[in-house]
């Protein structure tokens, strides 16, 4: 399966259509037609307005058969609406990633056109979409709120919001063979939760556990605030690419660009431990910090009981320097940190 995304060409608009139709009458329970709809049947005078757009996934693997589609509605005053987005059923699916993929060219296109904000509205029962949407950054948005350009159908009755990053300054979210690492949002509170609430396998981590999702709630707007700084740091929700589930975090921060150092931190659910996936999340977030901060080195203080993470920081190339003496303030007591240090070129010599 190779999976390409574009924009509408002349010579797919009857296979969009058919593909759009077919899920909202068999799937859906929609009675609508192809006349019903005035967008569909002019696509470039509805959608390709000013700032619009409309994109199709081809499965080359199948003959460049559509099987996904995403529209963009300029509503003016830098606003768009998302529409028209549908996935065949044979392509649905986080493994895939056809969903994603659409939407993450929808919101390449925004930033780079510099619309601020994009709505949607789906309807109540569509509760897998409201969590695509929620986990991709799309908060609740109130009705009476919307744009009085927005342009709301009938069936609606759920509305979302997002706020697109300028060009340039998009999450940057790093694939590997197992791995997703992406931008850890609002819906992900319950998971950090359950990870950091665990006493047992956070109890080197370096702060006290959670016992409230308030406190989750409020690490997600501390990670986000990360990249806001002057010297940003940057923090990676780690999802599994085969079922979607976040499994930890990792991230580089206190990031000094006149030393050209920052300093790495990461946790991972107990029940995903002893699989490798840390090791594969932190590399691929080594290569990017060396290439995208110009990095020149990289530390990590691991408390010395704390043999697995030792282990693991080894295996990626770090060299221990020291131990700072009760460095740290935990649970109720000063703690020894171990420093570590991995200078660029002792990473690209293990790549």
């Amino acid at each position: 399966m190779s999976i390409r995304i574009v924009p509408l060409e002349p010579a797919h608009r009857a296979s969009a259509a058919a593909l759009i139709v077919a899920i909202q009458r068999e799937e859906y329970g929609i009675a609508i037609t192809l006349a019903d709809q005035p967008d569909l049947v002019d696509i470039d005078g509805f959608y390709r307005v000013g700032r619009g757009n409309f994109w199709v996934a081809l499965d080359g693997g199948d003959g460049d058969r559509v099987v996904g589609t995403i529209a963009l509605k300029d509503i003016g005053n830098d606003q768009a609406a998302l529409r028209k987005m549908f996935v065949a059923a044979s392509h649905r699916g986080r493994e895939l990633g056809v969903a994603k993929a659409l939407l993450d060219t929808l919101l390449a296109w925004c930033a780079e056109q510099g619309l601020r904000e994009v709505f949607l509205g789906t309807t109540e029962r569509f509760v897998a979409a409201h969590r695509f949407y929620e986990k991709h950054g799309f908060v609740a948005h109130a009705p009476d709120a919307l744009p009085a350009a927005f342009p709301r159908m009938a069936v609606d009755s759920r509305f979302y919001r997002l706020e697109v990053e300028a060009a340039g300054d998009a999450f940057p979210t790093l694939e590997t063979e197992r791995l997703r690492l992406r931008e850890i949002v609002a819906a992900d509170a319950p998971t950090l939760f359950a990870i950091h609430s665990d006493v047992a396998a956070m109890r080197w981590f370096g702060t006290d556990p959670l016992t409230e999702l308030a406190q989750a709630e409020k690490l997600v707007e501390t990670f986000a605030s990360w990249r806001k700084l002057p010297n940003p740091g940057v923090r990676w929700g780690i999802e599994t690419r085969a079922d979607g589930r976040l499994v930890g975090t990792c991230g580089l921060f206190k990031w000094n660009r006149g030393w050209q150092s920052c300093s790495l931190g990461y946790e991972l659910a107990a029940g995903a431990q002893g699989r490798g996936l840390m090791k594969e999340a932190l590399a691929a977030a080594l290569a990017w910090g060396f290439v995208q901060m110009a990095l020149h080195r990289v530390e990590a203080q691991i408390h010395p009981d704390n043999a697995a993470s030792i282990v693991l920081v080894r295996g990626l190339g770090f060299v221990e320097e020291g131990c700072g003496r009760e460095a740290g303030f935990w649970l109720g007591e000063h703690q020894d940190l171990l420093q570590f240090g991995l200078l660029r070129r002792e990473f690209a010599a293990q790549r």
